[in-house]
């Protein structure tokens, strides 16, 4: 994860990760050069602005219709031809292991907005075709509804928005969760704030469940408060993807 056009902050945070030699899994960084040149191939912009801005039409209408048109293009050649070129190394390093795939927005945390939870994220990817169909879609997901209309809250510009693709080795974990390095409530810097569930992360992140809630002090490491809730639900690995499943009974408050 090298290069970063303008500013996807996701990616960036991680490469940097990797140099400072945490133990990030392997991958790679789709620029947001390729988004480009998939929207100028299919000569989309011009739709898209003006599907956007057309308040006429609610934001799910003009979501739909936004990633209608991203389904019917084709991937140019040559960034085909890259993804598989990373690929294929990825899969010499580590093996023929299942991806995660997942944006990093140029428009992504901004000192007033937080765009978490906004676009799409694909797990449990396998192979060259399912690859690049999760990459389409994961583009496609810069338009959905929330970000149209969170976006338009915010006052960013539609025409400025573009979006990297990080690809990385799924782990398969059995529980997930979501760290802050300062409690995100009170902004209490010397408190760690831990949300986790069963499964993979995704139940948290797209708010299907109610995690269990940890706040740890960051001197001593000791617990200062936990909730543990009622894990309803969780997702897990398929043949083909993943899929939301009860989570088993003497689990739930566990």
């Amino acid at each position: 994860m090298r290069h970063w056009p303008q500013r996807a902050a996701r990616a960036k945070n991680l490469s940097l990760l990797v140099r400072s030699r945490f133990p990030v899994p392997s991958g790679f960084l789709i620029t947001t050069a390729a988004y480009r040149a998939f929207v100028q191939a299919n000569n989309l912009h011009k739709q898209i602005i003006a599907l956007v801005n057309d308040h006429t039409v609610v934001s799910e209408k003009r979501s739909a219709t936004i990633r209608q048109l991203f389904e019917k293009g084709r991937i140019p050649t040559d960034v085909a031809a890259a993804v598989n070129y990373a690929y294929a190394n990825l899969v010499r390093e580590v093996g023929d292991l299942p991806l995660a795939v997942r944006l990093s927005a140029t428009a992504e945390d901004l000192p007033g907005a937080s765009f978490a939870g906004q676009q799409d994220t694909y797990l449990n990817v396998r192979g060259k075709s399912g690859l690049l169909d999760a990459v389409q879609r994961c583009w496609s997901s810069l338009w959905t509804a929330r970000a149209l209309d969170y976006r338009s809250r915010q006052g960013i510009d539609p025409s400025a928005v573009s979006l990297a693709v990080i690809v990385q080795v799924m782990v398969p974990a059995e529980a997930s969760g979501i760290m802050f390095t300062a409690n995100p409530i009170n902004g209490a810097r010397d408190e760690i704030v831990l949300d986790a569930a069963w499964g993979l992360g995704e139940a948290i992140v797209g708010g299907l469940v109610t995690p269990d809630h940890v706040v740890i002090d960051k001197v001593t490491g000791g617990i200062k408060q936990i909730t543990i809730a009622d894990k309803m639900v969780m997702t897990l690995p398929t043949a083909t993807g993943t899929e939301e499943r009860p989570v088993e009974e003497n689990k739930r408050h566990a």
